[in-house]
């Protein structure tokens, strides 16, 4: 899940949705003027999860994919 706006930026989440195993969002952020638009979908199975993740800025767009998987607790 996309985290909490960071202070130094307006942002604005447009679209969070979470239909059946699958979860989606948009938001848009202003950062020193230029609009950032970034978004994603994951869908989780059992232990694992993949997904995708697009950002898009004036100059620049980024397509993350993702996958995992559970593998236990972190150690203490």
């Amino acid at each position: 899940m996309p985290q909490e706006k960071e202070k130094a930026q307006n942002c604005k989440m447009i679209k969070n949705e979470v239909r059946g195993d699958t979860v989606s969002w948009v938001m848009e952020c202003v950062d020193r003027g230029e609009k950032i638009v970034s978004g994603g979908t994951i869908t989780y199975k059992g232990d694992s999860m993949s997904g995708v993740i697009k950002v898009k800025t004036s100059d620049m767009q980024m397509t993350q994919k993702m996958s995992g998987r559970w593998v236990g607790n972190c150690p203490k």
